[in-house]
C-alpha cells in the first residue's frame, strides 16, 4: 500500500459561519428584540446600573454594544455576517460602559466572551474614545481577542492546539449632512497571530479588515417613515499565511517524514452585502416594513451571490 492518496483541505479545517438567514428574519422582523436568556439577563443588569447621570451600561450581543459606544453603524437585519472580529465566535456576550470626559468627549469599555462551540473558546475586551457632539462623533477604540482551539473563528477538525490573538483599531463616525439624512461609517484593521499543534503551525502578521457604511433618511414619503441604505464588507482576512505539516514520505521501516506548507489565506474575491430597508407607523400600534438584502460573493467565494426580500407587518395590542 505504498500508493498516493489526496484529501481536500476543507476536510481539515471548519468554518465557524454566524451568517443565519432564518436568524437574520427574525431580527428583520421583530425590530432586533429577539432575546436569548443571557441577552435578556445583561440587559436587565445593565438597566439596573444606569442610576449614574453622564454615565452608560449596556449589554447584550457585541454589536449591540458597539453600536451603543459609536463604532458600529445601523444595518439592515437582513444583512448579517459578522462586521467585526468579536462577532466571529459563535455565542458571544458583552458587556460595556461609557462616561464622560468632559462636555465634547466620552470614554467606552467593553469586554466579550464566548463558549458556544465545544472546540473552543475565546475573550476579548476593548476601549474607544468619542469625540464631537450629536451632530459629528468620531469614535477611535482598539480592542483584543484571545482564542483557543481557534483562530479568527477557523478551527481544527481533530485537537489542534491552536490558540490565536487578535488586535485590532478600530474607527466609527457619524454625521447630520442635514436636518433629514444622517450618515454613519465604521471600519476595523487588524493582525492575528496564531500557534499551533499537530499539523497546525505558526500563523503570523495576518490582517483582516471589514467596513460599513449607513444612509439613514426619515420623512421620505410621510412624516412618520424612514429610510436606511447601507453597504458591508464583512470581515475578512486580507493576507497572511498558515503553515500546515503534511505527512510526505514513508520508508521500508515505516518512518513517515513530513513537509511543511504555507497556505495562502487571503480569498480570491470579498463579500460584499447591500442592504434597504423602509420603515412605516401606519399609526399609533401598527407599523409595516420592507427589507431587501443582496450579497455579493457570498463567504468570500467569487460568484456566490443571494438575494433576500421581506415584509413585516406588526400590530400592538
Amino acid at each position: 500500500l505504498g500508493g498516493n492518496f489526496n484529501t481536500p483541505a476543507e476536510t481539515l479545517v471548519i468554518l465557524n459561519y454566524t451568517y443565519d438567514v432564518l436568524n437574520s428574519f427574525n431580527l428583520f422582523t421583530d425590530g432586533n428584540r429577539t432575546q436569548s436568556g443571557v441577552t435578556g439577563a445583561l440587559k436587565y443588569l445593565t438597566a439596573s446600573l444606569n442610576t449614574n447621570p453622564g454615565s452608560n451600561f449596556v449589554g447584550g450581543k457585541p454589536f449591540d454594544i458597539l453600536a451603543d459606544i459609536g463604532l458600529l453603524p445601523a444595518r439592515s437585519w437582513l444583512l448579517y455576517a459578522p462586521i467585526t472580529m468579536s462577532e466571529i465566535p459563535a455565542g458571544t456576550y458583552a458587556l460595556g460602559a461609557q462616561t464622560a470626559v468632559n462636555s465634547n468627549s466620552d470614554f467606552a469599555a467593553y469586554a466579550f466572551a464566548s463558549n458556544g462551540n465545544p472546540s473552543s473558546n475565546s475573550q476579548g475586551l476593548g476601549i474607544a474614545i468619542q469625540f464631537g457632539s450629536d451632530a459629528h462623533q468620531l469614535s477611535v477604540g482598539t480592542s483584543i481577542m484571545l482564542e483557543n482551539g481557534s483562530g479568527l473563528g477557523t478551527f481544527g477538525v481533530a485537537e489542534s492546539g491552536m490558540s490565536s490573538l487578535s488586535n485590532a483599531i478600530d474607527v466609527g463616525y457619524s454625521t447630520s449632512l442635514n436636518d433629514h439624512v444622517s450618515f454613519d461609517a465604521n471600519a476595523q484593521l487588524g493582525v492575528l497571530s496564531s500557534s499551533g499543534l499537530g499539523i497546525w503551525g505558526a500563523q503570523e502578521h495576518t490582517t483582516f479588515s471589514a467596513y460599513g457604511v449607513a444612509i439613514n433618511i426619515p420623512n421620505v414619503l410621510s412624516g412618520n417613515d424612514k429610510l436606511v441604505a447601507s453597504v458591508r464588507q464583512p470581515i475578512a482576512i486580507d493576507g497572511g499565511t498558515m503553515t500546515v505539516r503534511l505527512p510526505q514520505t514513508r520508508d521500508i521501516n515505516g518512518d513517515i517524514s513530513s513537509s511543511l506548507l504555507d497556505i495562502a489565506l487571503a480569498p480570491s474575491d470579498r463579500q460584499l452585502d447591500l442592504g434597504l430597508e423602509y420603515e412605516i407607523v401606519l399609526d399609533q400600534y401598527e407599523a409595516l416594513k420592507i427589507g431587501a438584502a443582496y450579497i455579493l460573493n457570498a463567504a468570500n467565494v467569487s460568484g456566490e451571490q443571494s438575494v433576500g426580500v421581506a415584509v413585516s407587518y406588526s400590530l400592538e395590542f
